[in-house]
């Protein structure tokens, strides 16, 4: 982490006055961060993700500014991880001002802010708000299969539902990384490739045995 650092913050703390090519770097920087904080987060490494993710952050708004879609971004994933450390009070208004930036910036009824509504309900559920979880997966839901079609959510909710059942030792989160997969590959879609089909999906509920020992 220490070299990672030092490599790009010197970076992130010039890009205020970008040049075109320095707004180049500093992009790159900011999708170091992010693929360092993915990836220390699938780990269960989640406190260095942390750090890395509020680096990110960091750079996002000074690079793209506070209502950018990438700071948004950056916001989710520190929201994210925020709630797997129990933090969800410190991780509601990151999501809460994820979703602000997107719907202003995307519009009310993109699939960024149906996958916005679908994380802040997901942590509202973690949380015992169900009744606040309920409105905005639901909502969520709606926006999803009028962006996407009915099909492609059919298949995916169908599939992730077969592969649970299949395996349940697996949990939930395996089941619908899977049914993404089968969804990619599906014959006659060649569209539902794109991550504007299967990416806006989130699972709600437990992960199943095997994500408790991630």
């Amino acid at each position: 982490m220490r070299s990672f650092r030092a490599r790009y913050l010197p970076l992130a703390l010039a890009c205020l006055a970008c040049t075109p090519a320095q707004a180049q770097r500093a992009g790159k920087a900011w999708l170091g961060f992010k693929r360092t904080t993915d990836s220390l987060y699938e780990k269960g490494q989640y406190e260095l993700a942390l750090e890395s993710a509020r680096k990110a952050l960091e750079l996002a708004e000074r690079k793209a500014g506070s209502l950018h879609t990438e700071t948004a971004t950056s916001l989710e994933d520190l929201a994210r991880i925020l709630g797997e450390l129990g933090r969800y009070a410190e991780a509601a208004p990151l999501h809460l001002r994820a979703l602000e930036i997107r719907e202003k910036a995307l519009g009310p009824e993109h699939p960024d802010v149906a996958a916005s509504l679908g994380s802040l309900g997901d942590l509202y559920r973690a949380q015992g708000e169900y009744g606040k979880a309920s409105s905005l997966l639901e909502r969520s839901l709606a926006i999803r299969e009028k962006a996407l079609g009915p099909d492609a959510t059919v298949a995916l909710t169908t599939a992730t539902l077969r592969e649970y059942q299949a395996h349940p030792e697996r949990g939930k989160a395996e089941a619908h990384r899977r049914a993404m997969l089968r969804l990619m590959r599906a014959p006659g879609h060649p569209e539902w490739a794109h991550p504007f089909y299967w990416a806006p999906f989130v699972v709600v509920g437990e992960g199943g045995p095997g994500a408790a020992k991630r």
